[in-house]
């Protein structure tokens, strides 16, 4: 089975002054290839979150990014791929 470590950061921006800063976990995923993964971002209602990814020998990637509740794609076919939810509810 072929390993593909994947790098998947999230940057945030509130809409303040100052840039949020998420708590991610985990901080990285390595994931055998056509296995799914699951990673959790927290942050506060405001903020976007744009999510990324990076395979060995390439630059990094976004995927999407959520300013309301529907993720944006940067690439179309990556719908097929990748899910992204932003749940509004204060913790």
């Amino acid at each position: 089975m072929l390993l593909l470590p994947i790098l998947l950061a999230a940057s945030c921006w509130s809409r303040g002054d100052t840039q949020a800063v998420p708590v991610q976990s985990p901080a990285m995923r390595t994931q055998a290839e056509g296995r799914s993964a699951s990673m959790a971002c927290r942050l506060t209602k405001e903020d976007t979150v744009h999510w990324y990814k990076q395979l060995p020998g390439q630059p990094i990637k976004r995927i999407l990014y959520v300013s309301g509740q529907i993720p944006a794609f940067d690439d179309s076919s990556d719908r097929q791929k990748y899910q992204g939810r932003k749940n509004n509810s204060v913790t």
